[in-house]
Formats: structure tokens, sequence, C-alpha cells
């Protein structure tokens, strides 16, 4: 429970007395429930979108390759290795 008073300091008695009355409204009692509830109230909202320049922009945007397995990307390693072990 002396977490739920120190966050008083930081988060304000509102802030606190919000976040108990939605722990008691959900039959949780746990100061650990109520520190999350404010920390979760607490995010700051998503980051603004900032155009980009054209002189930033992709010339030739990447294409993804499903049909490409990480399995598949060691056999061809494991075959280049074994030919060039066998050249030498």
């Amino acid at each position: 429970m002396v977490a739920i008073l120190a966050a008083v300091l930081t988060d304000g008695i509102d802030a606190v007395e919000a976040a108990c009355q939605e722990a008691i409204d959900q039959n949780v009692c746990s100061a650990a429930i109520i520190i999350n509830i404010l920390a979760r109230r607490r995010d700051p909202a998503p980051a603004i979108t900032i155009l980009t320049p054209d002189a930033l922009r992709l010339q030739h945007e990447p294409q993804a390759d499903c049909a490409r397995s990480y399995a598949g990307i060691w056999v061809t390693r494991l075959i280049k290795r074994r030919s060039a072990a066998s050249i030498r």
C-alpha cells in the first residue's frame, strides 16, 4: 500500500483515487494492479506522424518474398560451403 501512497506524489490524488475505484469495481485489491492502472493512464498518446521529404523516400521499395524460407537460406549456404570444401 506504500506504493499506492507514493504514487500520489507523481500522479496526483485524483488519478490514484480513480485507479483505486477502478480496481474496486473489478473486485481486485492489489497495489500492483493499481500501479498498473496508473501506468496505463499515464502512457503518452502515440507520436504524431511526420511527412517524409521526397529526398528521403525510397526509389525502389523492397519486395517481400514469402516463398523464401529461413531453412532454404541455410541449405544454400551449406551447399556452397561443401562445394568450396570439395574444390580445395
